[in-house]
């Protein structure tokens, strides 16, 4: 039984004998991929689970924390590596407080009378592949050469706690 296709994928190239040492290399120092993941994470689009209008800005990555990395190719001193992450971030939200809107529906009227705003901590689990540069020996990542997450967005659930009325 293989949980995935990169379990699969890993299992069919275990008899290449750079798989451990990559494994090896990646246990020893796996904070490039970690950096790169940081760096790019803010990139993704961010939406509110409660406000999908939310403005959602200044993400900043506190920790990033690799749960699973699978070898899904090997070239010519680079590796094609699938990864899963958990990914501990703070945000800037701006949003509507929906129980306080005032509703006409004879009127098609929609009028929220208090917002939401503030720094949020939040974490989100995030897959994809990272291809790197090995060194000759098969030691070290040199380089980073591609970093793409599976997602494209992530939903921030947390709620900032300042409220204040619009016109304020």
């Amino acid at each position: 039984y293989f949980p995935s296709l990169p379990a699969i994928t890993e299992a069919l190239l275990s008899p290449d004998k750079h798989i451990e040492d990559i494994k090896e290399l990646f246990k020893n120092d796996p904070s490039p991929i970690m950096n790169e993941i940081k760096e790019d994470f803010p990139t993704l689009g961010f939406y509110h689970v409660e406000d999908f209008e939310a403005d959602i800005q200044d993400i900043e990555v506190d920790e990033v924390s690799i749960t699973d990395v699978k070898v899904i190719h090997v070239g010519k001193n680079e590796v094609v590596l699938a990864f899963d992450a958990s990914v501990d971030y703070s945000a800037y939200v701006s949003m509507d407080d929906h129980s306080t809107a005032s509703i006409d529906s004879s009127e098609n009227f929609y009028m929220v009378l208090q917002k939401f705003r503030g720094t949020v901590n939040d974490s989100a689990d995030v897959s994809g592949i990272v291809k790197c540069s090995i060194d000759a020996n098969w030691k070290r990542i040199r380089e980073i050469i591609r970093l793409e997450f599976q997602e494209d967005s992530v939903d921030v659930s947390e709620i900032p706690e300042e409220a204040y009325w619009i016109g304020e």
